[in-house]
């Protein structure tokens, strides 16, 4: 765990996500990058100009950076968990409900027990993503989001673990929901964070983590899980 001094969540310490996979629905993964450096597959979700949205194999490459970090954090602390990446973004990092709701379905599809959507829309166009989550829901998927404090999908969709940044704390909840730390560093380390390695969606990538270890530990998944997750929290 030495990547920026990483702390493992508290929560499930002794678990590693090991029988577990968790689908990152962002601007993809690669796989081969020093963070990571293990074996990965994945898909790309875009729009083709004949066929509409469409789901390509295997070109889950990551071109802006943001999802392989998201992965990077998931996999240092929780690394036994399998990682399947899925890019719903083209050369900016921007994309639209469609893609994030087809998304959180791939995800479902590969047996994920956990997604993690790194990204999010400001609205949630004829609920689309709250059907999705639905879905996952119904399937015992767990699904977790940023929120960066404003009205932002799937993260205010019911059922999701939606996360605010919250600096110097471990993965824990209170009474406007769950926080973590969104920094890819030590909390004890002084001055600002590194660029583009802060935020919302960081402390999200380190409670899917937690979660992946609780679910371990617990045996727990789906609505379930989520439950038992938090309750866990407010108990800590």
């Amino acid at each position: 765990m030495d990547w920026y001094g990483l702390v493992p969540p508290g929560p499930a310490a002794s678990s590693t996500g090991r029988g577990l996979k968790v689908a990152v629905v962002d601007t993809g993964v690669n796989f081969e990058h020093p963070h990571l450096s293990i074996p990965g597959d994945g898909v790309v979700i875009e729009w083709d100009d004949l066929d509409g949205l469409v789901v390509r194999p295997g070109q889950h490459r990551d071109r802006i950076g943001h999802g392989t970090c998201c992965a990077a954090i998931v996999h240092l602390l929780a690394p036994d968990a399998t990682l399947y990446g899925i890019r719903v973004t083209a050369d900016r990092p921007t994309t639209d409900v469609d893609r994030l709701a087809r998304g959180i379905d791939q995800g479902v599809e590969v047996q994920a027990q956990v997604i993690l959507v790194a990204l999010g829309a400001p609205a949630d166009h004829g609920g689309r993503l709250a059907r999705a989550v639905n879905r996952a829901m119904e399937q015992g998927v767990v699904v977790v989001a940023p929120d960066p404090g404003t009205p932002v999908y799937p993260a205010a969709c019911p059922g999701v673990v939606s996360v605010r940044a919250a600096t110097g704390v471990d993965v824990t909840k209170g009474p406007q929901g769950f926080l973590a730390d969104g920094r890819a560093r030590p909390m004890d380390t002084p001055g600002p964070p590194p660029p583009n390695f802060s935020g919302p969606s960081l402390s999200a990538a380190r409670a899917a983590a937690a979660v992946l270890r609780f679910a371990e530990s617990s045996g727990l998944r789906g609505p379930e899980l989520v439950e038992g997750f938090s309750k866990l929290l407010e108990v800590r």
